[in-house]
């Protein structure tokens, strides 16, 4: 999102000025002008969690329109709290989080009930859908290869396929991958291969979660954790397990 980058020194000098207490406050909107307003974390355990005086929402709302709340995590965490996402649908409002530890941004827009973990640009070859994936799966001690295939910027139109012969010639080369009949028999961790255009084979792909939520790096956009809406499970060409997650 791009008023992030707007703001994102604000919110990162503030949360590690708070340290080890979590950082909180508000974005707000005045003349086409995005700003951040801090606020004192009145939580009775600041270190892990944070709680918003009204007065300071009053002032935080004289400013400007506010637009998001933000806060930071100082012990690691990655991911919002239930009791974030919760608090980000009842109030329509964008939650951001920054991470100390990893220094890096997320947010989660409740209009779309969307994650967006903006800790790098997209880059074709280099920070796209399927380096994501071997990622994801380095991160478990499960090592996929990335091998030199020119994935260069208009390779969707040069060889719309690509994404699919990556996946399928580094999978078939191990013996401890095979492929899942269907959605319904999905599990955490599995690779969804997905068919996005008419016509064409598997083109995009993406990691299953588990509760019906996958994340994945679409083009040109932040890496992303979001619901299998019954669009996007119908674009699912071919799964693949590790048996490590049978």
């Amino acid at each position: 999102m791009l008023f992030l980058e707007k703001i994102k020194e604000k919110i990162k000098s503030f949360s590690l000025d708070e340290q080890p207490k979590e950082a909180c406050g508000f974005v707000f909107e005045k003349n086409n002008e995005i700003d951040v307003f801090p606020c004192k974390n009145f939580s009775e355990n600041p270190n892990n969690n944070f709680s918003i005086s009204p007065k300071d929402y009053l002032k935080a709302g004289r400013l400007g329109k506010i637009i998001a709340v933000y806060h930071s995590h100082t012990d690691g965490t990655k991911d919002f709290s239930s009791y974030d996402l919760i608090n980000s649908l009842g109030h329509s409002l964008i939650f951001i989080l920054y991470n100390v530890t990893e220094d890096s941004f997320s947010i989660f827009d409740p209009k779309k009930e969307k994650t967006y973990i903006c800790n790098e640009p997209f880059k074709m070859g280099v920070s796209d859908c399927y380096n994501f994936v071997v990622n994801y799966y380095n991160n478990l001690n499960i090592t996929l290869e990335d091998p030199e295939t020119g994935r260069k910027e208009n390779w969707y139109e040069v060889k719309p396929n690509l994404i699919e012969e990556i996946v399928e010639t580094n999978l078939n080369t191990k013996e401890n991958w095979f492929k899942i009949d269907n959605f319904s028999q999905a599990k955490k961790h599995d690779i969804l291969l997905f068919k996005m255009l008419p016509g064409r084979l598997g083109n995009h792909v993406g990691i299953y979660l588990g509760g019906n939520s996958m994340i994945h790096r679409p083009r040109n956009r932040d890496v992303t954790i979001e619901k299998m809406s019954n669009k996007r499970i119908s674009k699912i060409y071919k799964i693949y397990r590790n048996e490590q997650f049978n």
